[in-house]
């Protein structure tokens, strides 16, 4: 009897350890002891709420991805300037949107992953050893192939959207149903052919309308009692 009374208290102890009644460890809780504010705690807080505030645009890391499988770009990421941020002093449910943006060129090489190898390559490419070069050594190597009559590796660019200048708005671009589009100027989604809408207006008094939603000017409907 003593036997079983010992091993049910230890399997309680082990199982209790991780029982959601029971409270968590430190380690696993992020959030330490709560303790009254003091000036140099509201000091530090305000400034990372200041570094983390939609503004001046971030540079963040994006992959510079190819469409094939079989096919990677290299670099395969860099750092672009982008809108990230809080909100917290806009209307409510605003995002941190690019309001200007540009496109910018980034010289890449683009390489071939091998999957298979090197000499079924060699006989699907009917290219010999010396015009091979082994980019860098990752899990699976990688083939960069060079240009047969400039012998010269073949280069590109690869086109990535930078942002000028940020916002917060309540619409993003991804609310917008085509065919609008997203204005960041004014926070919202409009329809592109404005000089369509304009000429529409104009026909007011013919009995036509402007749907904002199919961007098309359109006859009024009339009903009939």
């Amino acid at each position: 009897m003593a036997r079983i009374l010992l091993l049910f208290v230890i399997v309680v102890a082990v199982t209790g350890k991780h029982h959601p009644k029971f409270p968590k460890s430190d380690e696993s809780d992020p959030l330490k002891k709560a303790v009254a504010c003091s000036s140099e705690q509201d000091q530090l807080r305000n400034q990372f709420i200041e570094k983390s505030r939609c503004g001046e645009p971030k540079e963040v890391f994006v992959d510079l991805k190819h469409t094939s499988s079989y096919l990677q770009v290299v670099p395969s990421s860099v750092w672009v300037k982008r809108c990230v941020g809080l909100c917290n002093f806009g209307p409510p449910g605003s995002q941190c949107i690019a309001i200007k943006t540009r496109m910018e060129a980034i010289p890449v090489c683009i390489v071939f992953v091998e999957l298979i190898p090197i000499q079924r390559y060699l006989f699907v490419l009917d290219i010999s050893l010396t015009q091979l070069f082994i980019c860098s050594r990752l899990r699976n190597p990688i083939v960069r192939v060079y240009n047969l009559k400039t012998e010269k590796e073949t280069c590109t660019t690869y086109e990535v959207e930078v942002h000028e200048s940020c916002g917060c708005c309540t619409t993003s671009p991804r609310d917008c149903v085509a065919p609008r589009v997203f204005n960041p100027r004014k926070c919202s989604c409009q329809c592109p052919n404005m000089d369509d809408r304009r000429k529409c207006l104009s026909k007011r008094n013919q009995n036509m309308r402007w749907n904002r939603s199919k961007c098309e000017c359109e006859k009024r409907r009339t009903f009939w009692s």
